[in-house]
């Protein structure tokens, strides 16, 4: 294993108090280390360029640096990425992140309180300049969010991906495709990806699913009867339970509210969304306290509101502008599952 993969399992298996921040956390060491490359990187585990600060004593020791200006300072010396992964927070939860807490529902939120605070280039002073600055930098990140993500996944535990991930996931495009039968549209490509997702976990159980859920995709029928088998496939998903918090279930509440917003408006009732929506909420919610969710349930209330709110707002004609608030959702939450 390298020493950027070292890295990423570090974080990965990391006990922190937002684990949904964790994509953040590594965007940074990502962008910041150019993925692993960086002279401080190589040489004392060090992804952040984090400088030696006295509360650091207990996990780093001092070095001295030379940077590519000319700049020698003392910084941090990681004796493993363990340890670095726990500076981290150290680092964050000094006075000038005061109040970072508040700010940890979505990683989005936190990277751009930490960012304005002080992150880069100093606490945002209101000129034209620092704003491009901190919007620059929470850009660069916010873009490497999609291969952090994938990254925390593979490395997780050991380099074992989480199979109750994956079962959501693949649950999320089974309700995709259950909603495109239900509205006589062809729905092979959910089904793809769930089947992708499947595989991806390295679980024999879910692998073995995986080719029952391409077996549905040929020939596509639009009828009841392959309702009827997307229903059944999804009760045989093995996710370790089979309660009412069963995490496939939750993915699969929130792909049919999805799929509605793909197909658009069509013969779909107001009423009827406005029911998904709620029903995926209440798993969420469930989730949040059954299995000790990064999310708050306050958030999780907050943020399926807002789904709720432009139903009622736009109404059904305007489903496309759902898919943003549920992109925000779904990462979050397959993020922090276990």
């Amino acid at each position: 294993m390298s020493q950027w993969e070292d890295c990423v399992q570090a974080i990965a298996r990391s006990d922190i108090e937002f684990p949904v921040l964790k994509v953040v956390e590594l965007a940074q060491a990502t962008l910041e280390s150019g993925r692993g490359r960086s002279a401080l990187f190589a040489s004392f585990n060090n992804p952040y360029g984090m400088k030696y600060r006295s509360e650091m004593s207990v996990l780093a020791t001092s070095a001295t640096y030379t940077d590519h200006a000319g700049e020698t300072d003392e910084y941090c010396d990681f004796a493993n990425f363990d340890d670095m992964a726990k500076a981290y927070w150290v680092f964050i939860d000094r006075p000038v992140y005061q109040g970072w807490r508040g700010h940890a529902a979505t990683p989005e939120a936190f990277l751009r309180f930490i960012a304005y605070a002080g992150y880069i280039g100093g606490p945002y002073d209101g000129t034209p300049a620092s704003r491009t600055q901190k919007e620059t930098y929470i850009s660069r990140v916010t873009n490497l969010f999609e291969e952090a993500n994938e990254l925390l996944a593979k490395h997780w535990q050991g380099g074992e991906p989480r199979s109750d991930r994956a079962a959501s996931r693949a649950a999320f495009h089974i309700g995709r495709a259950h909603v495109y039968a239900e509205r006589g549209e062809n729905g092979v490509a959910p089904l793809q990806e769930a089947a992708k997702h499947l595989d991806e976990a390295d679980d024999p159980d879910l692998s073995a699913y995986a080719a029952q859920v391409r077996a549905l995709t040929t020939p596509w029928q639009n009828d009841a009867i392959l309702v009827e088998d997307l229903e059944l496939a999804l009760e045989s998903v093995p996710t370790g339970n089979d309660d009412y918090s069963n995490p496939a279930i939750s993915g699969y509440l929130v792909g049919r509210v999805y799929g509605h917003c793909e197909l658009g408006a069509g013969t779909t009732g107001q009423a009827s969304l406005v029911n998904d929506v709620d029903l995926a909420a209440e798993r969420a919610i469930l989730l949040a306290g059954e299995h000790r969710c990064a999310w708050e349930e306050g958030a999780i209330r907050h943020e399926f509101g807002q789904v709720t709110k432009r139903i009622e707002r736009f109404g059904i004609e305007k489903l496309n502008l759902l898919k943003p608030a549920i992109d925000v959702l779904m990462r979050n939450y397959w993020t922090q599952l276990q």
